[in-house]
């Protein structure tokens, strides 16, 4: 007994030591931040500096911030917390340790700069590679993680450094670039590989992007889709890392999207629950997913023709991701769901064997590389992977020799020039050193102008309609041609808001009905279109167009004026409408022609006023207008609770005389000419 006493006291003494030996070796922490916040997001910056402070860093754990904020927006950088000297120069900081309260707005910076340097350009890679020597040399440790922190648009970039305010458009950096600067610090620090490298920005989840990553670190973590949220959850994220320091990678990728999901897909954030896309890659599975891909594009080109429609129709049906632009809200956007894309054709029955085998296999390479995602409602079989799919048609020059109409053609020329330079660019990515997806491209474009069977309408026998108010007004289409015909769109006119005899001013879209090729269709409207209730109870247009065919993503524009003595702006609110219920989910900058507008709050007390799309001819081809916005009559202040207080709804129509629009647009974007209606509504 004795003996067994003994041996029982010494295992536990052996046990202890172990425990205090792995304790003592925790290995160390150093995560970098690379913020390059100059610009429309300085003062969300200082907010997310703020969330950072409250994990903090330690002996073992540190974290590292470069920040450049924007001076020329110093008043709101100032409301944010951050002290009035840091908004000029440049910042770097050990963030420590700091109890904030989630709910205090008056929350303010408490770390102080480690090192203060001049105003830098943080789009230049050597600003970057300089930061990442630094932090690594000053604070070495066992473990690496970078974010970087900013705008992002997918393969056309990075950043954005407006140079406090004296940049209009600024270059940004590619992924390339950002690749270069990471190994030649890491190859000047001694580092093999960084644990993870994330992007804290919009749209950096897609392929060719990750094809610059491959290699140098494990977990690569991005949104595929535009951030209209807040960003990354700081305190959960950094709060879990600290408490597992040896933690797998794989681990801590399915921590860090639950701590964003606790941050994003919250009971008040709608925007999130609905439009949400984050997620987790494992690095160790990229190679996989590019040689699928690889099999994949040469089996699409394999059964590519003029006549073959169903893959232009595959890639019309799959989840989209960003915006494009907000002034081209309704048109197809350049990104799709690559997971998707690929699984759609293993459910279609007329899918080639070759074809539908190898996409199943990319969809299933791809499912094993994103080992977490957060995806809103709205992203329902997405996989969390873009790649930029454009459905583009090159503009056409007209053939009139009026003068109008030879600045037409030069304006025709220049955009095509712009899309040839934007295809060169994207041709040299590094993924297309052995991938040909660029040619794919190319001979979907072909395919497009080869194609003759553009859809066309029939034209009426009269063109005035009546409806009557409580009831459904029903209009009879025959597409008398079009193989690919996908989709009729009805747009309601107010000529009467018109400032000049021919403007057309446009209420918003009010069909949107999918087609199947040729034939006689009946589409019915209720006469309601999305709209806002004034303060008098009066119904207010909102000249709402969908994001997303026939889906339930609309935008629409209005005016945003801060308090009495702000400068009106534009912006582009984007709602979510089913089943006759709406909500506003987010407002976005308009003026921003980014692939990712920035999300703008809505303060109490502030004012909306409707903003309608309006064209205008130019010259006297009718198929050039100019595109601008009218004011509406009526503004509409914000409550206190802010966006989330507004109450859009579907309102049926006053009486009256509108015109009414109707078009087919086929799978390749090509469009039938538009009927118009003299509509009188009773």
């Amino acid at each position: 007994m004795k003996k067994m006493f003994w041996g029982c006291m010494a295992l536990l003494f052996v046990l202890s030591l172990g425990a205090a030996e792995d304790k003592r070796s925790a290995p160390t922490w150093t995560i970098m931040i690379y913020c390059n916040g100059d610009n429309s997001l300085s003062p969300q910056l200082v907010s997310d500096i703020i969330k950072m402070e409250t994990a903090g860093s330690n002996g073992k754990f540190r974290i590292v911030v470069e920040s450049d904020f924007d001076a020329s927006n110093a008043e709101e950088n100032t409301e944010a917390g951050l002290p009035e000297e840091l908004s000029s120069g440049t910042s770097r900081f050990l963030i420590k340790r700091s109890d904030h309260n989630d709910d205090d707005d008056d929350d303010e910076l408490s770390s102080t700069p480690v090192e203060r340097l001049p105003e830098l350009n943080h789009d230049n890679p050597a600003v970057l590679e300089n930061f990442i020597k630094w932090a690594i040399k000053r604070y070495p440790a066992d473990r690496y993680g970078l974010i970087l922190w900013d705008h992002g648009g997918q393969w056309e970039g990075y950043g954005g450094d407006e140079q406090d305010g004296t940049v209009d458009d600024p270059a940004g950096m590619a992924s390339a670039p950002i690749r270069r600067s990471i190994i030649n610090a890491m190859h000047s620090c001694n580092v093999a590989k960084f644990d993870f490298i994330a992007f804290d920005t919009c749209l950096m989840g897609g392929m060719e992007v990750l094809e610059d990553f491959d290699g140098i670190c494990e977990l690569f973590i991005a949104c595929p889709e535009i951030d209209y949220g807040d960003g990354w959850n700081y305190k959960d994220t950094f709060g879990w890392l600290k408490n597992h320091p040896a933690a797998a990678m794989a681990d801590f990728g399915k921590a860090e999207v639950n701590a964003w999901k606790k941050l994003h897909m919250t009971e008040d954030n709608e925007g999130d629950r609905a439009l949400a896309a984050h997620c987790a890659y494992d690095m160790s599975q990229y190679g996989r997913v590019r040689k699928e891909f690889i099999h994949f594009t040469g089996a699409l080109s394999a059964v590519l023709s003029p006549s073959q429609l169903s893959i232009p129709k595959q890639r019309r049906k799959s989840v989209e991701y960003s915006l494009s632009s907000t002034r081209e809200a309704d048109d197809p956007v350049d990104y799709i769901d690559l997971g998707q894309f690929a699984h759609r054709f293993t459910e279609d029955p007329a899918t080639p064997q070759q074809l539908k085998e190898q996409s199943g296999r990319l969809a299933e390479a791809i499912e094993s590389m994103v080992i977490a995602k957060a995806m809103g409602e709205e992203k329902f079989g997405a996989s969390g992977l873009s790649i930029w799919y454009p459905v583009w048609q090159r503009p056409q020059s007209g053939d009139d020799d009026d003068d109008d109409d030879d600045d037409d053609d030069d304006e025709a020329e220049s955009n095509m020039a712009r899309d040839s330079k934007k295809f060169e660019n994207y041709q040299k990515l590094n993924l297309f050193k052995s991938s040909p997806w660029p040619d794919y491209l190319r001979r979907v474009w072909e395919c497009r102008e080869k194609f003759e069977d553009d859809p066309v309408l029939e034209k009426p026998a009269r063109n005035n309609l009546t409806a009557v108010r409580g009831q459904v007004l029903k209009i009879p289409l025959n597409v008398i041609s079009g193989r690919g015909a996908y989709i009729i769109h009805g747009a309601l006119i107010d000529r009467s808001m018109a400032k000049k005899k021919n403007d057309c001013v446009y209420l918003g879209e009010v069909i949107s009905c999918e087609i199947n090729g040729p034939g006689r269709y009946t589409v019915e409207w209720n006469l309601k279109s999305l709209s806002l209730t004034g303060g008098n109870g009066e119904h207010i247009l909102l000249g709402a167009f969908p994001k997303n065919d026939g889906g339930d993503l609309w935008i629409s524009y209005a005016e945003y004026q801060r308090n009495s003595k702000s400068k009106p702006i534009q912006v582009a609110l984007l709602l979510l409408e089913k089943n006759g219920t709406a909500k506003v989910l987010k407002m976005l900058d308009a003026d921003n022609d980014s692939a990712a507008p920035a999300p703008i709050k809505a303060r109490a007390g502030g004012t909306l006023t409707p903003s309608y799309m309006t064209e205008r001819r130019r010259g006297k081809n009718p198929d050039n207008w100019d595109i601008g916005y009218t004011p509406g009559a009526h503004k509409l202040t914000i409550p206190p609770t802010g966006l989330s207080g507004i109450k859009p709804e579907m309102a049926e129509l006053k009486s009256g005389v509108y015109t009414l629009e109707i078009y087919v647009e086929d799978v390749n974007g090509s469009s039938s000419e538009t009927l118009e209606y003299r509509l009188e509504i009773r």
